[in-house]
């Protein structure tokens, strides 16, 4: 019963982001990413992640794989954000799931293209995003992050839990 009501809840903030665009600031847009996203967003996640503090070196391939991926579950509830231009400048992919007796959204990417970064876009998005999941009734959002980047999910609002770690074996 309570994942019908998730996917339901999924189904809902499809229909009311389909096509609509939220207004964020200045004359940036918040709207559902979609699947002709993938290739502007896996360019810029390549660009955001090659650098400091991350150095990775992700391929827009593989961004698309794994965007396609996020986007294969019926949970999927991922955001772009866009200029005037509607020129993406940053993404938030993530899941909303069922925990006991509520809903929560787990981000799996959060970027934002480097020329934006330190503009508080980022900080805009994520603010955004966590609005929209108040107005929709979920209790919790989620994440896991880099040490370096503590600090700016923390201005966010965001708190270290006291209880989790996360732990990792390499195979």
């Amino acid at each position: 019963m309570v994942l019908v009501s998730s996917c339901l809840l999924y189904q809902f903030f499809f229909r009311i982001l389909a096509g609509k665009r939220y207004n964020v600031f200045m004359n940036y847009n918040l709207r559902s990413m979609t699947k002709e996203d993938f290739s502007t967003a896996g360019k810029i996640m390549v660009l955001a992640f090659k650098q400091e503090p991350w150095r990775e070196s992700w391929t827009i391939k593989q961004c698309k794989k794994r965007f396609a991926e996020i986007f294969s579950s019926s949970m999927n509830c991922s955001f772009v954000l866009q200029n005037e231009q509607e020129e993406i400048q940053g993404c938030c992919l993530g899941l909303l799931s069922t925990y006991m007796d509520h809903q929560e959204y787990t981000i799996i990417d959060f970027f934002v293209h480097p020329e934006c970064q330190h503009r508080h876009i980022g900080s805009q998005l994520m603010s955004q995003v966590i609005q929209i999941m108040k107005d929709h009734h979920v209790k919790k959002v989620t994440l896991n992050t880099i040490k370096a980047c503590t600090p700016f999910y923390e201005k966010c609002g965001f708190t270290p839990t006291k209880e989790g770690i996360i732990l990792e074996k390499v195979l």
